[in-house]
């Protein structure tokens, strides 16, 4: 079942930083992961066209497509986490990124005590 949301982070970007310098640190990706709540860790893999070619909202493969695989620990309840990983395809657009995650519950559970 496809499920789209939409994830917002806000950050304080100077008034004398041009446009075209933030959206290049945009550009990279590693803002946008590095605010994913309960992230553990991520690391690019190697990028499948396959990946978007079905995928309406992705404009057509270019050498903006990266893929990084995303380690995370999800909070069940009170000391109990299970611990999943997924891919995630970006691309750069003129004014944003573009964002695919391939999430499925799979992993391990982690009991805290």
């Amino acid at each position: 079942m496809r499920l789209q949301r939409t994830i917002s982070a806000a950050a304080a970007i100077p008034v004398n930083l041009p446009p075209h310098v933030a959206l290049g640190f945009l550009h990279t990706y590693i803002p946008t992961l590095t605010k994913v709540p309960d992230l553990v860790e991520f690391h690019e893999i190697p990028s499948d066209p396959a990946s978007i070619s079905d995928d309406p909202f992705f404009g057509p493969w270019d050498e903006t497509v990266r893929t990084y695989m995303s380690r995370g620990a999800i909070r069940i309840a009170p000391g109990l986490t299970k611990v999943t990983e997924w891919p995630s395809v970006f691309q750069s657009t003129f004014d944003g990124i573009r964002l695919v995650t391939r999430f499925r519950f799979r992993g391990h559970i982690q009991h805290h005590i």
